[in-house]
């Protein structure tokens, strides 16, 4: 399918990796024709940030034509540790400890803190840090972007894998999506906001960070 223009409702995972130029005019053009869309991943704001300001070889995940005019989120920083993640506003009622890394450390790896642009609602943050983990867009289209990538597993060097996020926390957060999106009352969730966050959980900002994703193209 070229086109999204068909679809009311689209729901764009990435795993861990970004949007290149390509997928960005698609979705451009789906927004510009009043679509609704919810995009989620690991590494899409670090990752358009490394070949905008740092490396210059991979050109078309340096375009930025839908991140900060749409979406109205920059990058900020990544968090690459064990975090949780704690959904507000559309998101209420829904999160997810994120166990990042298997022992195949970058598989799954970093979540994105944003900065929220002019015309962006908070939806959601991260509980190491209360920085931004979500964003929501209402006007002539509507958007939520999720810095985080919904994977259930990761790989570990042995062939066993990790729990990255539970199948009942990934489907309460990709229902409050719809909701959204759809304009219904949102469903909530069964996670609880914990009571204090864990003072081990690190943040990283790109300072002494500034490796390649390789898996980002």
């Amino acid at each position: 399918e070229n086109s999204l223009t068909s679809y009311d409702n689209v729901v764009w995972h990435t795993n861990r990796g970004s949007l290149n130029a390509t997928e960005q005019e698609k979705i451009k053009t789906f927004l510009d024709a009043g679509g609704h869309i919810f995009i989620s991943g690991g590494d899409i704001l670090y990752t358009n940030y490394y070949y905008t300001n740092i490396s210059a070889t991979q050109p078309t995940l340096a375009v930025d034509t839908i991140l900060s005019p749409y979406l109205k989120v920059q990058y900020k920083k990544y968090i690459a540790s064990t975090l949780t993640f704690v959904g507000d506003t559309s998101f209420e009622g829904t999160g997810s400890s994120l166990n990042n890394f298997g022992s195949i450390q970058n598989n799954f790896g970093f979540s994105d803190v944003a900065t929220i642009l002019s015309g962006g609602i908070n939806a959601g943050y991260f509980c190491s840090n209360s920085e931004n983990a979500a964003v929501t867009v209402t006007g002539t289209y509507r958007s939520i972007f999720l810095g985080v990538a919904l994977d259930g597993y990761s790989e570990n060097d042995d062939g066993t894998t990790t729990t990255v996020m539970t199948q009942t926390a990934r489907q309460e957060i990709i229902n409050n999506a719809l909701d959204f999106l759809n304009t219904t009352t949102q469903r909530g969730g069964t996670f609880t906001t914990p009571t204090t966050c864990d003072s081990s959980q690190e943040t990283n900002d790109d300072s002494g960070n500034d490796e390649e994703n390789t898996d980002a193209t």
